[in-house]
């Protein structure tokens, strides 16, 4: 297990961010069916797979856990992006932060991994669009797959460097997958830039 990580710039006191362990694991559960509307599902078993592979971590305010994120490598459409599967705060501590503190974290791992950037495939119709927008994230592509809910997928990136990868407008080789030029949202037309 890592050393606690104090996330500077957060809600008083300091977020902490850790390696989930095994004990965390029934909170991990817990907030993905509370929040299974816009996370989806993996399975017990995957949930302990990212945990004992050091890919889930765990958000903690006032030594409670309040949030968490996964990262799962199988998911990166280039060997260049770290990929964030899932993340989830708590209802009541939503809004101070916390999610900006996993996500600090893990671009300070992908940094550390000489990854270029992160990403993140989105629902279109979930409050998370608005947060990852907010942490400096953008669209790059969306998809329609054949999924349960029907759901539009939205990709979006936050360059990790300066002057972002020769690749970050590139869309990937998925299925169905649009590049952003053509995309609209609920919010915006969106236009690539130059």
């Amino acid at each position: 297990m890592d050393a606690p990580q104090k996330v500077p710039g957060t809600a008083a006191p300091a977020a902490v961010v850790t390696t989930a362990t095994a004990a965390e694991l029934s909170f991990l559960i817990h907030l993905q069916k509370r929040f299974s509307n816009q996370l989806g599902f993996l399975p017990r078993g995957a949930l302990v797979e990212y945990i004992d592979a050091g890919r889930a971590k765990i958000v903690e305010e006032n030594d409670q856990p309040a949030g968490y994120i996964i990262t799962r490598a199988r998911l990166r459409s280039a060997k260049w992006c770290r990929p964030v599967t899932q993340a989830a705060i708590c209802y009541d501590a939503q809004r101070r932060h916390l999610g900006l503190a996993l996500l600090a974290h893990e671009e300070a791992e992908a940094r550390r991994d000489r990854m270029e950037a992160l990403q993140a495939w989105v629902a279109e119709d979930i409050d998370a669009m608005h947060f990852f927008r907010a942490a400096g994230f953008t669209v790059v592509a969306a998809r329609d797959p054949k999924n349960a809910r029907g759901r539009r997928l939205i990709l979006m990136r936050k360059s990790l460097t300066h002057t972002p990868h020769a690749d970050f407008w590139q869309p990937p080789t998925v299925a169905g997958c649009v590049p952003r030029r053509i995309i609209t949202t609920d919010c915006e037309l969106v236009t690539r830039p130059g």
